[in-house]
């Protein structure tokens, strides 16, 4: 990949899961509708998160972008791992820090 750095926006599910999502809610870049905390890690799994991209970008369409999920931070670093640089937001409160210490640090 051609980055300094990956930017990732944290949101945590009803279950506790950390997932890459910028908003708080599912409504705008998935077919699905509601707050993320509300949501279960299954639940926000199951929608289409891509096929949003397509409609408003026609110009950009691409047919592997149809049926995208919605990944997990985990899913994110295995999958990168320490080939990258991360730059890592969170808009919430102390338990994503906790979260993230317990489950990612030390590195």
């Amino acid at each position: 990949m051609n980055a300094d750095y990956l930017e990732l926006d944290l949101q945590m599910t009803k279950d506790g899961h950390l997932i890459v999502m910028h908003d708080e809610t599912v409504d705008r870049t998935t077919n699905g509708t509601g707050w993320v905390k509300d949501l279960t890690l299954a639940e926000i799994k199951q929608l289409d998160a891509g096929t949003w991209f397509n409609e408003a970008n026609p110009d950009r369409q691409n047919a592997n972008y149809i049926g995208q999920r919605v990944l997990t931070l985990d899913e994110v670093l295995r999958y990168f791992g320490k080939r990258e640089n991360y730059y890592i937001e969170t808009k919430k409160n102390q338990t994503f820090i906790r979260k993230w210490k317990k489950n990612y640090w030390p590195p």
